[in-house]
């Protein structure tokens, strides 16, 4: 058998205390007001004149990214480094960590803003000034480092964070150098060697090979290239004014007959008339040559069009006279005797014509 009798009266007396207590502190404090205003105003206002009478503090902050854990490897270049000489990037950062809040870089910083002339007591309180105001430390979750610097003045405090900086850079430097003067020297004198063996060749090709001034030679090179071109043009497009003629020509002897009768019977006019058509085809096929490379004003064209002209005029006119030939063979019984000298005639106009 249980029983919650007890249990029962115990919480309500826990929450009888409870409310008795509660109710005793708001009582205090209702008839206690004045003084814990008063406490209250008091530390408030001490804390206003603490901050209005002390200097206000500022400060410096820089990050910086510890190098490569390569750049620490003093090895020659092209070896290999061994599994166990591999550097870890956190040890890095840590070295690198130790040297920024190392005293002997400390030192140097404050004798340089203190000067030659102070001594070592005053190098020394300066000293314990700076480390006071120093604060070196390292991101948990990753490889930098956080410089930070307290003072009164804003530029004083980024003076002494920046000639830190500076004065551990120079000295980063003054590691990191001191082990590669030999090597660098030695890069040095091998790629002179090489330099000068391959000036030496070169000199002894251009003797060998009869050259004198390499510029020139090439400058004669891109101008005789130049003529090449230019003359190559020039070359296509006589190539072009060719082809254009002979279409043209082919174009026109496509309208030329196959058989051309040149005259009817063997007489002697008939026969200077088919001579006459035959040199006014070779005007025409001149002409058409003429055309196709000249305007048709030019002079070529022009006096070729006055010799067919003057040519077509002639063979007109012996084509009427031989039209009246038979009258007047019947008219004159004697004119077989005569027509040697007339075709002879006939000839020397159509010279005359033709120029």
């Amino acid at each position: 058998m249980l029983d919650f009798t007890s249990s029962s009266e115990q919480q309500e007396t826990e929450t009888r205390h409870g409310q008795f207590a509660l109710r005793d502190l708001l009582n205090g404090i209702f008839y206690y007001r004045r003084l814990a205003l008063i406490v209250a105003g008091s530390i408030i206002g001490l804390g206003i004149l603490v901050a209005l009478l002390l200097p206000p503090s500022y400060s410096a902050e820089a990050r910086l990214l510890p190098l490569s854990a390569g750049i620490y490897d003093m090895q020659d270049a092209g070896r290999a480094p061994l599994p166990g000489q591999v550097l870890d990037p956190g040890a890095v950062a840590n070295v690198e960590l130790q040297m920024l809040d190392s005293l002997e870089l400390h030192r140097d910083v404050v004798r340089a803003q203190l000067g030659p002339a102070a001594s070592p007591a005053e190098i020394n309180a300066a000293l314990e000034k700076f480390q006071s105001h120093l604060h070196v430390t390292k991101a948990n979750e990753a490889n930098v480092i956080q410089l930070t610097y307290t003072a009164r003045d804003p530029q004083q405090a980024a003076d002494a964070l920046r000639q830190l900086i500076r004065r551990y850079f120079e000295s980063r430097a003054t590691v990191l150098t001191s082990g590669r003067v030999a090597f660098l020297e030695q890069q040095r004198n091998a790629i002179k060697r090489q330099l000068d063996e391959a000036s030496a060749r070169i000199t002894a090709y251009q003797q060998q090979n009869g050259i004198v001034d390499i510029a020139a030679q090439v400058a004669g090179a891109v101008a005789q290239d130049d003529l090449l071109r230019k003359s190559k043009l020039e070359s296509d497009a006589e190539l072009a004014d060719g082809r254009r003629s002979l279409s043209s020509l082919s174009s026109q002897a496509k309208s030329v007959p196959a058989d051309i009768r040149l005259y009817n019977d063997n007489t002697e006019a008939a026969r200077a008339l088919g001579e006459m058509q035959a040199q006014l085809l070779g005007l025409q096929a001149k002409r058409a040559d003429l055309a196709s490379r000249f305007m048709a004003t030019s002079p070529q064209v022009t006096q070729l069009d006055k010799q067919i002209a003057a040519l077509q005029a002639t063979i007109t006119q012996q084509k009427s006279r031989a039209r009246r030939w038979p009258a007047r063979r019947r008219a004159a019984p004697n004119w077989r005797g005569n027509s040697a000298s007339r075709g002879r005639g006939w000839r020397n106009s159509m010279r005359s014509a033709t120029g």
